[in-house]
């Protein structure tokens, strides 16, 4: 699973949320752990072989790296720097469905001393497994995010970084060559991930998108609203449900949030919060476990007062709820966040992150056996409402959000400027099941700045920020 963000922090292992005593499970056993310069990492199809790729050097030049390691105890099996100095850090690896080969997307994360990031030395190379044996490999794109393997092995799909439109590409997995271009995102494209029954693929990028795509066209299916930088974060991770029933994203930014969909009709089914305090900000990762009955978070976050922080959330893919959390960090003084998740593709326990550049590989005290489960439709909002999310933010001049409530209730929505004071009100009124309410902000007439809505019912209470630039 993804891990689009600059290797950063945090500290030992040590429960984040106090659960009650009885129900909180203990944190993962580590089955073994390697430093590796890693910032993503992949189990094999087969489950017993586990992919790294990061940094091969830092001083004076990042280039990437690509290492495999045996699940089962951590042995190193191979390793290969990706050609040359000018190719940068390895950002994702990914085994082909036979598990015969991996690919990697590399691109730089290279800033000078004296300033300024160099947006050049990509590549998209192919290897052999377990030899690491360079099968085809091209550096003519743009600085490569992520890749992912059509589920037939058919295909290989990249999103691609610095390209000025965000392009996504899928490619012939035996020569690289490209089949195919779409649109994609702004300037960045963050992560790709297949459908499981190979039908759909999926994107996120800096426009705060997912998009669906016809995987066997290309034509667009739909579009999702995950957020901003400054409000959910943009969206870094797209991960399906083994089933195929739903899709996840998570992102890069301030007051992060996880977002689960029905791949079906496009509806909010969770809008989980992925923040380790209300403050931080930073980045977060998601992956499906092999039984979908979890969504997993790796996290990498700093926290005003406190230095960067990382940590690894399992919710319920029923309910929403959180049923296990754990902090998880690198040693001062650079400290180093989770970056990516893998989940052994067995239901066996096992699952591996990258945390400060180390592969840990843990067991978790969850099972993971089971099929995915299906959200309650006598109950669909666990919290008894669903508030998404203000979409654009930032605005000009006006946003918009979307409110559903469980049981009917008189709802009031009020917009706050930085001091407190009240400068509109939005909605005061009756809201009733099954019926979503738009409530838009319109702030034509305000000044620049962050604004705070408030939504009030009988049974609850939201708020959501935003920030008006004109």
């Amino acid at each position: 699973m993804k891990s689009f963000a600059t290797l950063r922090s945090a500290a030992a292992l040590g429960l984040f949320v106090a659960l009650p005593a009885a129900a909180q499970p203990q944190p993962p056993t580590v089955v073994w752990e390697q430093p590796a310069r890693a910032g993503t990492v992949a189990f094999s199809p087969d489950g017993e072989v586990v992919a790294s790729g990061g940094i091969a050097s830092v001083n004076p030049f990042a280039f990437g790296r690509v290492d495999l390691w045996d699940a089962d105890d951590g042995t190193q099996l191979a390793h290969r720097e990706t050609h040359t100095f000018l190719i940068g850090a390895t950002n994702e690896v990914m085994f082909s469905p036979d598990g015969a080969t991996l690919a990697s997307a590399n691109g730089t994360v290279y800033c000078a001393p004296n300033g300024g990031c160099s947006p050049d030395r990509p590549g998209l190379f192919t290897w052999t497994v377990p030899a690491l044996d360079p099968l085809a490999g091209r550096d003519d794109l743009s600085p490569a995010a992520a890749v992912a393997f059509a589920p037939d092995g058919a295909a290989l799909a990249v999103a691609y970084f610095y390209d000025n439109d965000g392009v996504v590409r899928t490619h012939d997995p035996t020569t690289l060559a490209t089949v195919r271009q779409l649109p994609g995102h702004q300037y960045t494209a963050a992560d790709v991930a297949y459908a499981p029954d190979g039908t759909l693929l999926a994107s996120v990028g800096d426009d705060g998108q997912l998009r669906l795509w016809d995987a066997a066209t290309g034509a667009p299916v739909r579009v999702l609203e995950h957020g901003s930088y400054l409000e959910g974060g943009d969206p870094i991770s797209v991960a399906f449900s083994p089933d195929g029933q739903y899709v996840a994203t998570s992102g890069d930014g301030y007051n992060l949030r996880a977002r689960v969909w029905r791949v079906a009709g496009g509806a909010l089914v969770h809008d989980l919060d992925a923040g380790i305090t209300p403050t931080s900000y930073g980045s977060a990762v998601v992956a499906f476990t092999p039984n979908g009955n979890y969504l997993v978070g790796g996290f990498q976050q700093y926290v005003p007062g406190d230095n960067w922080r990382g940590g690894v959330r399992f919710w319920s893919v029923a309910t929403g709820d959180i049923v296990l959390e754990y902090a998880e960090s690198g040693p001062p003084p650079y400290f180093g966040g989770v970056t990516s998740l893998a989940f052994s593709p067995g239901q066996d326990s096992l699952f591996a992150y990258t945390v400060a550049g180390r592969v840990k590989v843990v067991r978790t005290p969850i099972s993971l056996a089971g099929g995915t489960p299906t959200p309650s439709e006598a109950d669909p909002l666990p919290e008894g409402y669903r508030l998404s999310g203000a979409y654009p933010n930032p605005f000009n001049p006006s946003t918009t959000l979307t409110l559903e409530v469980a049981a009917a209730q008189r709802v009031r929505v009020e917009a706050f400027d930085a001091v407190g004071r009240r400068v509109a009100t939005l909605f005061d009124g009756p809201v009733t099941p099954g019926a979503p309410r738009s409530l838009s902000f319109e702030a034509g007439g305000l000044p620049s700045g962050p604004y705070l809505l408030r939504v009030t019912g009988e049974t609850f209470r939201a708020t959501r920020r935003v920030t008006l630039l004109k």
